[in-house]
């Protein structure tokens, strides 16, 4: 097997495009999704009205979580999965504090 000089394992410039390509187009499907789950979530809270918060916090919560992924909810390849799914910068207390 050759020596890799590219990231993700590629051993050609060919196959590490490839890849990259791949995790475009992965994303943009994401992006898609996480649309399509923002006009279910909006044509719910129109329609519900009043009872919006209880008939439609399955699809508010998972737009939630979506929108706190760092990668929208993508699916990586086999290989290429990220190490944290967390977003940058975002500061989780792990214990209380006592002041």
């Amino acid at each position: 097997m050759e020596k890799s000089d590219f990231k993700n394992g590629a051993a050609s410039p060919h196959e590490y495009y490839a890849q990259q390509d791949k995790l475009v187009r992965e994303y943009q499907i994401s992006l898609e999704a996480m649309g399509l789950l923002r006009k279910k979530l909006a044509k719910c809270v129109r329609t519900e009205t009043v009872n919006q918060f209880t008939h439609c916090k399955e699809l508010r919560e998972r737009y939630f979580q979506l929108c706190t992924d760092r990668y929208r909810g993508m699916v990586f390849p086999v290989g290429q999965e990220p190490l944290s799914r967390n977003v940058p910068g975002l500061i989780v207390p792990t214990k209380p504090t006592d002041f």
